[in-house]
């Protein structure tokens, strides 16, 4: 809508910018990030606008304003649910800083915004460069390039406009010191994917011009199906999977879950006590902390136990000590090791350590050493440690793939006739955290495993399904912990031995 109502502009003959201020206001209900092109767009009006004077007319900057006011009521949601919230501050100046400190994030993006070192520039830029050949191909950058050359011959407004743009959010992205980088690259690939469109049209041959855009169509049908099997997540149900195991057993009459976790995993939470698992009551450690005797009283008095999160329950020893008795409620997950002892010999794996772990944890080197002795009958390669290190092969022989690497890859190979394809998708460690997954592992055209930070192994089972393991990451399993309350353990034990 933005390319259009441009178009329009750069060739209407009575620019009236009414329509492009509604659709600039509209788009920061999507992301505050749209006030990078504000410098493009301003730049573009004005080269196209017949009478430029008039952009800063003060009936244009009232109407500007007038819109902006309109599109701000996009976040009156956003307001009211900050005014009106139980621990909303008292002084309505303050409820608005709150409201506006929720909306910017304003405490931490002055940290984050030209937040990198000088040592990370370098590094920063060869993962600008991998991602838009991840993106794109080299082709399809070719192609954007001969394109942004292109754009001054047919349109010196619109060639200003999408290289001013691309450098703006480009740098932005780049200096932005955030764990998911790639996604503010986005809008630069957008102006790329302009660029390309300005090398595939507009030729004078009417041959040309559709052969040059048969030859990009076909290139961008083969890039989506090679790419298709990785991005395909219809069948990703990780999230649900570790919640229903926290959550098992636990409900708004029996108990109350105290967590403390990862955010990834905090916004399942938060998202299915609301909609899917309504009777689950749960609260933060760290907004109960200071008064958890008293919600330990009070919910005992109830007849109601306390779950705790393994981190809940650190973090609760570490504030009371041994104040609260806690009684192991479901062990953490098993090692690796003891997994592939269970796995039958001769089976196809594929096993990835990324570095690294998240949240802290760490990759215990004693178990991984065992596990890849029993996975490769003690005939395992000498490790060369980095980034990213894949092994595969057939349960107790020799690998048929080992690869550690610095940098992102993609590497194939047959196990005893399976082809499996291994995707680093990421850039470690800047990557923190990916929605689709670091790294995938296909088996054909079959999404077999996402992989993780930290140890993640798929292995085809006995009908050919994958089965999966992740250790020392966001979706290993961890232990889980109870303040009993008596009179319902009581109840239970009465139960038990009748």
């Amino acid at each position: 809508m933005f390319a259009r109502n441009l178009g329009l502009c750069s060739t209407a003959d009575d620019v009236t910018p009414g329509i492009f201020f509604a659709l600039y206001a509209v788009a920061f209900g999507n992301h505050l990030g749209m006030i990078l092109f504000l410098v493009p767009f301003t730049v573009f009006l004005i080269q196209v606008h017949p009478r430029p004077r008039e952009l800063f007319a003060p009936s244009t900057i009232l109407l500007a304003l007038v819109i902006a006011a309109a599109g701000a009521l996009q976040y009156a949601p956003m307001l009211t649910f900050v005014w009106s919230s139980i621990d909303a501050p008292t002084a309505r100046m303050d409820r608005i800083g709150a409201f506006w400190l929720d909306v910017t994030k304003a405490d931490w993006r002055e940290e984050m915004v030209l937040g990198i070192s000088s040592g990370q520039v370098w590094t920063r830029v060869q993962m600008w460069a991998w991602d838009a050949r991840q993106q794109f191909g080299i082709a399809g950058l070719a192609l954007a390039a001969v394109g942004a050359i292109r754009l001054w011959s047919l349109s010196r407004p619109w060639a200003v406009f999408v290289w001013l743009a691309y450098a703006i959010t480009t740098a932005f992205a780049l200096t932005y010191n955030v764990g998911d980088t790639h996604v503010f690259l986005l809008p630069g690939h957008f102006l790329v994917a302009l660029a390309i469109a300005a090398a595939v049209g507009g030729w004078r041959s009417p041959r040309l011009r559709y052969a040059v855009a048969s030859v990009a169509l076909v290139y961008a049908a083969w890039r989506g199906w090679d790419t298709w099997p990785a991005v395909d997540r219809h069948a990703d149900r990780r999230a649900n999977e570790q919640l229903a195991h926290l959550a098992q057993g636990v409900n708004a009459r029996g108990a109350l879950l105290v967590s403390r976790m990862d955010w990834q995993l905090e916004n399942v939470l938060l998202y299915s006590s609301r909609f899917d698992k309504r009777d689950l009551a749960w609260v933060r450690l760290d907004d109960v902390l200071l008064h958890f005797p008293f919600l330990v009283r009070d919910n005992l008095a109830a007849s109601r136990d306390l779950v705790l999160t393994a981190d809940a329950a650190a973090g609760l020893v570490s504030a009371y000590a041994n104040e609260f008795p806690l009684v192991l409620d479901q062990p953490a997950a098993p090692s690796l090791a003891d997994i592939v002892s269970r796995i039958p010999r001769g089976t196809p794996y594929v096993l990835t350590l990324l570095v690294p772990a998240p949240g802290g944890r760490t990759i215990d080197r004693g178990d991984l050493a065992s596990a890849l002795a029993e996975l490769m009958g003690n005939r395992a390669p000498l490790r060369s440690e980095a980034a990213y290190e894949v092994w595969a092969g057939s349960l107790g022989e020799a690998p048929s793939l080992y690869r550690s690497s610095a940098h992102p890859f993609r590497e194939s190979v047959l196990i005893g006739g399976e082809p499996f394809t291994i995707r680093m998708d990421s850039w470690l460690p800047e990557d923190t955290f990916r929605r689709s997954g670091f790294a995938h592992v296909l088996h054909g055209r079959e999404h077999a495993l996402i992989a993780e930070r930290g140890i993640s192994l798929v292995w085809l089972q006995r009908d050919g399904s994958p089965a999966t393991y992740y250790g020392a990451g966001l979706y290993t399993p961890e232990a889980r912990f109870r303040i009993l309350a008596p009179a319902a353990h009581l109840a239970r034990v009465a139960h038990a031995v009748r």
